[in-house]
């Protein structure tokens, strides 16, 4: 348009310039030079008007660049791997409530479609591409089944195969002659993590199971046995299943290092479940892993009286969670005398006890835990969890995480208020650190079980050890000003 104005002012001035020698025709180069005068004013309206416009789309907010592209790549990686993490947590957390209509996770795949930053990002980080997943079964089209089969091998190729996790649902699942058949090959590294949600017929052993492995194996059992997938478990360094207690067979688990069995704790209304451990499978499941460091029982208790403790020692153990229902009598669990050297961390799951708190409390003794951790308790066990600490005479460290644990910090004090003549009548004496999280443990408690544990050790009351640190995250009944005071205390 700058080009057509210049071209008529030059028009213009050659027009002027040039004498007119056919006095004639005066009357039609005045009508020219009015023309051109026109032509020459709308186009200068017609510029301003364009200028205007620029103008107002660049001040426009909605039609400038997002701030999102300033943001440097490090942190959308950031962003992305959280934002991916949070759908695989989802999940997981949807089987564990023993939920059946799976999802896809396409996050890395939507992420990819938004603009060639983003794209480009994705395809040169590995880690964001450590979830594979194989969702088709006989229902599906070919179409949606080869659509499948493309995403897993791009999400595979775009990974590395040390660092992906893969889950597969097996509910007759399709059976398609692409690598997901074939993952235990020797020339590939053993996955992260396999995932398997089983349900309905058995699986058919077109999938090699005994060929492949993973350092982690989670499978979510619906109706089936763990025999079809020993050889998958036996190969994996920690083993977590729901629904069902493993099959151990006459072979040593020497590879297990980390073993949950778990219920499934579904909010849905039905017929609940119960998923049993007897004091024969107990047995067995410590006999066939003598290198387990971690265990954790989140299963029910089988009402049945065994008679005698059967004593057992496992050397390797350092962790334990269960439930405090599994406290057996004359200090046992499942009515197993067990013997745990190296024991150092004990959780309870749940609080509710199915025998006298004294019983309970002996087999904690026994078990002579040095970290205790206390959780998500309900309003029902209070009375249990305020009872427990006075067994505990080793436990260094507490950790209280949950609701209704103000009463057990309350009765804590009490206990040192008394000023008992003897150290087995205190609890926690040895405590040395204390962890609470999301409780509703009050400040002026708090305050006061330091300084009681601060005086008794003062005094020289033998055994009495004060309290070194405190962490405590998300306890809003602590003010700044008490947290202030109890963190002079223990300076």
């Amino acid at each position: 348009m700058l080009r057509k104005f210049a071209g008529v002012i030059s028009e213009l001035t050659v027009a002027k310039k040039k004498p007119n020698l056919h006095p004639e025709r005066i009357g039609e180069d005045a009508n020219v030079v009015k023309e051109t005068g026109k032509r020459l004013l709308n186009r200068t309206v017609s510029i301003e008007l364009g200028r205007r416009s620029i103008e107002r789309v660049a001040d426009d907010p909605y039609c400038s660049p997002s701030p999102i592209r300033n943001m440097p790549n490090e942190i959308l990686v950031q962003v992305f791997e959280d934002v991916i993490k949070v759908s695989i947590s989802a999940r997981r957390e949807d089987l564990s409530r023993g939920r059946l209509d799976v999802k896809p996770i396409r996050t890395p795949f939507h992420l990819a479609q938004v603009c060639g930053q983003w794209r480009e990002i994705l395809f040169t980080q590995p880690h964001l591409w450590s979830y594979l997943e194989f969702l088709a079964d006989y229902s599906h089209t070919d179409e949606r089944i080869d659509a499948e089969v493309q995403r897993f091998y791009e999400a595979r190729q775009l990974g590395r195969r040390a660092t992906q996790s893969l889950f597969l649902p097996f509910h007759d699942i399709i059976r398609h002659e692409f690598a997901v058949y074939d993952m235990g090959s020797t020339e590939l590294d053993p996955y992260r993590t396999i995932e398997v949600l089983a349900f309905a017929d058995e699986p058919s052993d077109l999938w090699s199971v005994p060929d492949d492995s993973a350092q982690e194996v989670i499978l979510y059992m619906h109706g089936h046995t763990t025999h079809f997938f020993t050889p998958l478990l036996q190969a994996a360094s920690s083993v977590t299943i729901y629904g069902v207690v493993p099959e151990w067979g006459n072979h040593l688990w020497s590879l297990l290092r980390e073993l949950s069995i778990r219920k499934f704790h579904s909010n849905i209304p039905g017929p609940y479940f119960p998923l049993w451990i007897s004091r024969e499978e107990f047995t067995q499941l410590l006999s066939a892993t003598p290198f387990l460091e971690k265990l954790e029982l989140d299963i029910d208790r089988r009402p049945e009286v065994w008679g005698s403790n059967l004593p057992i020692t496992h050397s390797r153990i350092e962790s334990l969670a269960i439930h405090a229902s599994h406290l057996t009598g004359e200090g046992s669990v499942f009515n197993v005398e067990l013997g745990l050297p190296r024991l150092r961390e004990l959780t309870l799951l749940s609080m509710e006890c199915g025998w006298h708190i004294e019983r309970s409390g002996a087999a904690l003794t026994h078990l002579a835990p040095l970290r205790l951790i206390i959780s998500q308790i309900k309003l029902s066990e209070v009375e249990t969890t305020v009872e427990l600490p006075r067994w505990q005479s080793k436990v260094e460290q507490l950790e209280l995480t949950g609701p209704n644990l103000g009463a057990v910090l309350t009765s804590i004090n009490m206990a040192y208020n008394q000023a008992p003549s003897t150290i087995t009548q205190l609890p926690l004496p040895r405590l040395t650190t204390l962890h609470i999280e999301k409780t509703d443990i009050h400040g002026d408690s708090l305050l006061k079980f330091v300084r009681e544990k601060l005086k008794h050790k003062t005094i020289g009351i033998g055994g009495v050890h004060a309290l070194k640190g405190i962490r405590m995250y998300e306890t809003p009944s602590v003010s700044i000003g008490e947290w202030k005071e109890i963190q002079a205390l223990l300076d």
